[in-house]
């Protein structure tokens, strides 16, 4: 079944943002929104205009995070606040329910999580029906087969460690 999404506010979002480029972690693990950070910190060199979009499996995890992302000096938008994104914005923290299909519509790769710091994965078909390039730890036994599936076709990557991921995002 094809992700849903509010094209409008997929529009909002997306005038917010600009032409930035966009990449996605979701569905993350603890530990793992902390190794995107460092990534995006790694890539910002390069990229000083990149937005990762973090999208914790439990948003009820958001607020130790941003106070975390704040204290490391990144600046963070809450979707769950209404805040809206900043060229200031070091991450967008997409900390709701409901709204996986808004923040892959925004995004040209998604880190798909609970496949580095934890087993078993995340299912990858939500990313790739929307064109969306995967990426994933290598814990990823629950959707095996059809990581497979994206690994042959190229459409999908596994990573081993944070560094692998951001060079993977570059």
């Amino acid at each position: 079944q094809m992700p849903k999404y509010d094209d409008a506010q997929v529009e909002k979002l997306q005038a917010q943002i600009g032409d930035r480029p966009v990449w996605a972690a979701v569905s993350t693990h603890d530990g793992e929104e902390v190794i995107a950070a460092q990534a995006h910190r790694a890539l910002k060199k390069r990229y000083p205009n990149l937005l990762p979009i973090i999208v914790p499996r439990h948003p009820d995890r958001a607020a130790a995070l941003a106070e975390r992302f704040t204290k490391e000096k990144l600046g963070v938008v809450r979707r769950s606040t209404g805040e809206k994104i900043a060229p200031t914005t070091d991450i967008f923290l997409g900390d709701t329910i409901g709204e996986m299909g808004t923040y892959l519509k925004l995004s040209e790769i998604a880190f798909v999580g609970r496949s580095l710091t934890a087993e078993g994965g995340q299912n990858p078909l939500e990313p790739a029906m929307l064109g969306v390039a995967v990426l994933s730890g290598q814990n990823n036994q629950n959707f095996r087969e059809a990581y497979q599936k994206l690994i042959d076709r190229g459409a999908a990557k596994l990573v081993p460690d944070g560094q692998s991921l951001a060079k993977a995002v570059n």
